[in-house]
C-alpha cells in the first residue's frame, strides 16, 4: 500500500511493507507509520555501526521486542570500549543516521538533500573521500564470473 506524503523538499512515496533483519529496522517501520528514503539511511547507520564496532547498535539477544524497544528509544548497546575509541566525527555521523525522528535524520529531507548531507558530513571530509572518483575505484575483490548466470561463488 502506498500513500503520497509531502516531504520538506519533494513528495515522497511511503511504503508499508517491511523487509529485512529486525536489528536494521527504522523506528517508523516498527511503529507502522510507513517508511521512505530516511529508513535507508537508518539502515546505513546500523551497518556503519556494525562495521566499526563488530555488532549492531540495538540488538538485544533476549528478545525481538527488546531490540524493538532499544530502536524506538534509541538505547544504543555499545560494546565495551568502543564508544571511547571512535572519533567525535564518526559518533556524530552515527547519531545523525540513527536519529529516531525521521525528519531530523540524514535522509529525512528527501533523496537529493540526503546524499548531499551525507557527502558533506565532517567524517567523510576528514577522510578525504572523493565522491567523484569513488565510482571509478576498483573493488577490493572482483569475482571472475564464467557468465551472467554463474553462481559459483554461492553455496547451494
Amino acid at each position: 500500500m502506498l500513500e503520497r506524503m509531502a516531504g520538506a523538499d519533494a513528495p515522497e512515496w511511503r511504503r508499508y511493507s517491511a523487509v529485512g533483519t529486525t536489528a536494521f529496522l527504522a523506528p517508523e517501520l516498527i511503529a507502522g507509520r510507513g517508511h521512505g528514503y530516511a529508513s535507508d539511511y537508518w539502515a546505513l547507520g546500523v551497518l556503519l555501526f556494525q562495521c566499526l564496532t563488530g555488532r549492531t547498535p540495538f540488538r538485544d539477544g533476549r528478545s525481538t521486542s527488546r531490540t524493538y524497544s532499544n530502536i524506538m528509544y534509541r538505547r544504543v548497546q555499545w560494546p565495551a570500549g568502543s564508544e571511547e575509541s571512535l572519533s567525535k566525527e564518526v559518533k556524530d555521523l552515527l547519531s545523525r543516521l540513527l536519529e529516531p525522528l525521521e525528519q531530523a535524520r540524514i535522509g529525512g529531507r528527501g533523496p537529493d538533500a540526503a546524499i548531499e548531507d551525507l557527502k558533506a558530513h565532517p567524517w567523510f571530509v576528514k577522510h578525504g573521500v572523493d565522491w567523484n572518483k569513488l565510482y571509478d575505484e576498483p573493488g577490493p575483490y572482483v569475482p571472475r564470473l564464467r557468465g551472467p548466470t554463474d553462481i559459483g561463488y554461492f553455496e547451494c
